[in-house]
């Protein structure tokens, strides 16, 4: 490198000396046809503006020379300079950014700002925080519980799991486990084996036959639960007189010590959890074990769609209730993708048909099946909640990723079967919700055509009774789970399409009329769109905001415009497209506006794409940003510092 920049340098130099030499020596003035050795005022003038223009040259020859240097280390000359500087232009033309012929579609008309609206941004961060303990059921306790959000702990799928083993153990069903009492509580044969095996436990530490043979003619009666009258008759030995009244003071003594035995016993197995600790199996139970093995693995629960936890609302407390009003409500928070199994839940995306084909909607197959599996864990737990409250009874669910979706789909379920009425169903409040439902295509429509079946899920909805406001999809500005399945899929439809499971799909067809590109699934009732600080949020600064929501900080409702409003969008729209036909901009679709809510949801989606995300090696990793915009705790944290600013607002 060191002989490239002597050489060239050596070039430069040697193309400066001979520009310079190029310069015409100073002309001498001449006054009444003689020299003069002194230049009058004009010639000097002359001269000046010469030697400027001459060097303006020169180093403008120069700074084509080093230009061209820095390209080609090749000799240079006076007569290659112009020409290399013309290649030089070219490269640095060629360097620069293709711009765009397609103007962004503008959405702000269909964006409801709802920042400043205090109910609702506490309900978000509430539920929001309530979904993220979900990955912590483990150690969540009943105190966690009352001190974040002034619950009663009901239940978790820890808990379960530990009943469910009990009951396999015993031979049992689990929904036994949940038919008696509170959902949590033990079936009458697993308090038998509790009560047998602490038996067994206090045998072992006290001689109970030799204490037994101390006892009084009148105790023997009280512990066989006899009078004293059948004890004789059974042939229990009454103690003679002389004997008796020796052995009193020790007969008390025996009594007692067993007495306080008993009594510290009972306090260690009330101390046990609520599903007895089954780990130690006698000899027996390990024989017939190692006999059946294939039988105790048949019976083995399939594999946890993901953790939960149930909470009730308290009486004393009348903001753990938020807006049902004081009525009894359940809360039910389940856990999202955070293993092996739930991303295989995520990537089995295949649409099957949802209960049934009376509702004419595809579901995605790999959530559907886990909130079947969900179903039989929690359906208890809600009829227990429905039985002890009725008409009264009041449900909100939470989730976070995996978890949102599969809470919005048990609760599309339990309406449908009839285990809920649709008017207990208080909200489904997600975060990060991938899509999952798809209006099946029932219509004659070809490829290529409009298909009225497309599009947003309002038709499931009023199918089932539900309000769309009954389901709270929010959702981070660059978050790519949400967008995952309702982006556009036009580079594949074509393959897609083709596959028996896709042919009748509404959403993988599209509609040019409504410009709503080809996709998998879409989201179920209200979708928000929240953007993070970045002034005090780090995990927001790096990409910035997004470039279809206004700047700046905010959570915005997707909803529909003014019919009035919505009639000038369209007239712009049609002046856009004529605009377009008329100067021949070829295929390309120059909309200014959104047709309709659905269309300005699919934009946000598409801008910028998945694709674009995950093509940057820096969105991946625990500080990328797939992971930085999708994590449970990041959503708490921008509702919450948006909260906090509104609160120094308002005391302004």
């Amino acid at each position: 490198s060191s002989s490239s920049s002597s050489s060239s340098a050596s070039s430069s130099s040697s193309a400066v000396a001979r520009a310079a030499a190029s310069v015409q020596p100073l002309d001498v003035g001449v006054v009444d046809g003689s020299a003069s050795p002194l230049l009058p005022l004009g010639s000097f003038s002359r001269w000046a503006v010469e030697g400027g223009k001459r060097a303006v040259r020169l180093l403008t020859k120069a700074t084509s020379l080093t230009k061209a240097a820095a390209i080609s280390l090749t000799s240079l000359d006076e007569d290659n300079l112009s020409t290399l500087a013309k290649e030089v232009e070219k490269l640095n033309q060629v360097d620069q950014p293709e711009k765009t012929t397609k103007p962004a579609v503008s959405v702000k008309s269909f964006l409801k700002d709802v920042s400043h609206d205090e109910e609702l941004l506490r309900r978000f961060r509430y539920l929001s925080s309530m979904s993220e303990q979900a990955y912590y059921t483990r150690t969540l306790t009943e105190g966690d519980v009352r001190r974040r959000y002034k619950l009663r702990l009901v239940a978790t799928s820890e808990e379960y799991k530990e009943a469910a083993r009990a009951a396999l153990e015993l031979g049992e069903c689990v929904e036994d486990v949940f038919q008696a009492g509170d959902g949590m509580c033990q079936s009458p044969k697993q308090e038998e084996e509790r009560i047998s095996r602490a038996r067994d436990e206090m045998e072992e530490e006290l001689d109970l036959e030799e204490m037994y043979k101390s006892l009084s003619f009148e105790e023997k009666a009280y512990e066989l639960g006899i009078t004293t009258e059948a004890a004789a008759a059974e042939g229990v030995e009454e103690p003679s007189s002389s004997s008796s009244d020796l052995a009193e003071a020790d007969n008390v003594g025996v009594v007692g010590r067993a007495l306080d035995t008993a009594k510290g016993f009972t306090t260690f197995v009330s101390g046990y959890t609520k599903s007895f600790n089954l780990s130690k199996k006698s000899k027996g139970q390990e024989s017939v074990e190692a006999e059946g093995q294939g039988a105790t693995k048949a019976k083995s629960p399939d594999n946890d769609p993901c953790e939960w936890f149930v909470c009730d609302s308290r009486a004393d407390e009348p903001a753990s209730n938020l807006s049902t009003k004081g009525r009894p409500t359940r809360y039910i928070s389940l856990q999202g993708s955070d293993s092996l199994d739930h991303w295989v839940t995520n990537l089995s995306f295949d649409p099957v048909d949802f209960e049934g084909k009376d509702l004419n909607v595809k579901i995605h197959a790999g959530i559907y099946n886990a909130a079947e599996k969900l179903m039989a864990q929690l359906q208890f737990a809600v009829e227990e909640h429905i039985e002890a409250h009725g008409k009264e009874a009041r449900f909100v669910f939470t989730g976070h990723s995996l978890g949102g979706a599969i809470a919005s789909c048990l609760v599309m379920m339990l309406v449908h079967r009839g285990v809920v009425d649709k008017a207990m169903v208080e909200g489904v409040y997600t975060y990060g919700c991938p899509a999952f439902v798809c209006e099946n295509c029932s219509c004659e429509c070809c490829e290529g055509e409009n298909c009225e079946c497309t599009g947003d899920n309002v038709k499931l909805l009023e199918r089932l009774g539900l309000s769309p406001s009954v389901f709270n999809h929010l959702c981070m500005h660059r978050d790519i789970v949400p967008k995952a399945f309702a982006c556009d899929y036009t580079l594949v439809k074509s393959i897609m399409s083709k596959m028996d499971q896709f042919k009748n799909h509404g959403c993988l067809k599209g509609s040019r009329e409504k410009n709503y590109t080809p996709a998998l699934y879409r989201h179920v009732g209200d979708v928000y769109f929240v953007q993070p600080s970045t002034e005090y949020l780090q995990f927001a600064r790096p990409e910035g905001d997004s470039p279809l929501l206004p700047e700046g900080q905010g959570i915005w409702k997707m909803v529909e415009p003014p019919q009035s409003l919505k009639l000038a969008m369209k007239t712009m729209n049609r002046v856009s497209r004529s605009l377009q036909n008329e100067w021949a901009f070829g295929d390309m679709d120059l909309y200014t506006y959104a047709s309709d809510m659905n269309h300005a949801i699919i934009e946000i989606f598409n801008n910028p794409h998945p694709i674009e995300t995950l093509k940057d090696k820096a969105a991946y990793g625990h500080e990328g940003g797939v992971s930085r915009f999708h994590k449970p705790k990041n959503y708490t944290r921008a509702v919450g510092v948006l909260l906090m600013d509104n609160a120094s607002t308002n005391k302004m």
